[in-house]
């Protein structure tokens, strides 16, 4: 019993082992094999898919006879798709509407302080002939920030 196993025992046949591992045409063959095993996953799926779809529709057209359309086109992926490209291109007007706003928003803040900053400064700025500080502004600047902080 021995002998007769160890004559169906195969022997390693390391060129063999070492085209299948290093072999480049061995690696597109095995790469064309994937992938034709997967086209036809893909198109036995559909088939059935198809199949499925057919029976659905005769049962619902045999149910009900307007509702089939309507089911037929809820479940088309090409609608779907459409619909959702649709949203998306909305989504996107109204966020580029946003951003436009908040950046008309921010350029008016911007300005307002510009402008601000420059009264203030005027006002700071002002100078007797002597080259003494002009002090009414400075009142007029610090009674402003006096109101602004009991108004808060």
């Amino acid at each position: 019993m021995d002998s007769e196993f160890s004559d169906t025992k195969k022997t390693f046949d390391k060129s063999q082992w070492r085209q299948k591992k290093y072999s480049h045409k061995t690696k597109v063959q095995q790469f064309e094999e994937r992938r034709r095993k997967a086209a036809l996953h893909k198109y036995y799926k559909e088939l059935k898919k198809s199949q499925v779809d057919v029976s659905h529709r005769k049962q619902e057209s045999s149910v009900s006879g307007g509702d089939s359309k309507k089911l037929h086109r809820e479940s088309n992926p090409y609608e779907k798709a459409k619909q959702e490209l649709e949203r998306r291109k909305k989504e996107k007007e109204l966020l580029i509407a946003e951003r436009a706003k908040e950046k008309v928003e921010r350029e008016d803040a911007l300005q307002k302080y510009k402008k601000d900053k420059i009264r203030k400064y005027m006002k700071l700025k002002k100078k007797t002939k002597k080259g003494q500080p002009v002090m009414a502004g400075r009142m007029e600047l610090l009674l402003e920030k006096i109101q602004k902080n009991i108004g808060t």
